[in-house]
């Protein structure tokens, strides 16, 4: 698994399988900030309170409800920047566009079920998993398959647009092998709501330990505001495990 290891944020306790973790509760602090500033929320992570050194974070794996999906290709007002192309996300590349039909071929419009296919294509497709490329764009990550978390995530956004499914970029941090990592992924918005998926790791939904700090539409291809939610908090956050659970 790619994931950016020299920015480990060092953990309280071993997470012995963290893609299996489906809720779990946080104490969050930066010294001498209210971290309850830096965290945004949504349907999967909330600021549940306040303790002496900060905040408590409770974050849940989410999926749509069965039913809840709209059809693809989704046209809603709104929407539109989540689903443009541009330098970075070239939806209009023909080896794409082929590599985004083909992986929602079968599955009957539903966005879902269409941008989990995308994220197992990435997730496979990507075999020189490294940090040699910094922002690779999408059209240069699908012909070389070079690439860290960025250029997944890149990839798998870029694919669900053309595929009609609106997405975009998240940064934050993720457990890896007894701390907290940088990371990046993705969100899609299915018919009622944003609902994470990543490419790097591949399983279909986004498990507790990944922990949001930023989002991008990446629009025009600028992505600063994803670099500037991990700059506000490098080196400075501390991270405590209150409580974790998988389900059975």
């Amino acid at each position: 698994m790619d994931i950016l290891a020299w920015t480990v944020i060092p953990s309280n306790a071993r997470i012995e399988a963290p893609r299996a973790v489906d809720r779990a509760v946080y104490e969050v602090w930066v010294d001498g900030v209210d971290a309850r500033t830096l965290i945004p929320e949504d349907a999967r992570q909330a600021l549940e309170g306040r303790t002496d050194r900060g905040a408590l974070l409770e974050v849940r794996r989410v999926v749509p409800e069965p039913g809840s999906t709209v059809k693809a290709p989704i046209d809603l007002p709104g929407m539109e920047p989540y689903l443009e192309g541009n330098s970075l996300m070239q939806t209009w590349y023909p080896v794409l566009v082929a590599a985004a039909a083909k992986c929602v071929r079968g599955s009957d419009g539903d966005p879902w079920e269409g941008a989990r296919e995308i994220e197992r294509f990435v997730n496979a497709h990507v075999e020189n998993k490294g940090f040699g490329t910094a922002f690779g764009s999408a059209a240069e990550v699908l012909s070389t398959r070079t690439g860290d978390c960025s250029e997944h995530a890149v990839l798998m956004a870029a694919m669900t647009r053309a595929g009609g499914i609106p997405s975009k970029l998240v940064s934050g941090l993720v457990y890896h092998e007894g701390g907290f990592v940088y990371h990046m992924w993705v969100e899609v918005w299915t018919g009622d709501g944003w609902y994470a998926l990543d490419p790097t790791i591949g399983d279909g939904s986004v498990d507790a330990t990944h922990i949001k700090l930023a989002e991008s539409a990446a629009k025009d291809a600028v992505v600063a505001d994803l670099s500037v939610g991990v700059l506000r908090t490098w080196r400075r956050l501390n991270i405590r495990i209150v409580d974790h659970a998988s389900a059975g």
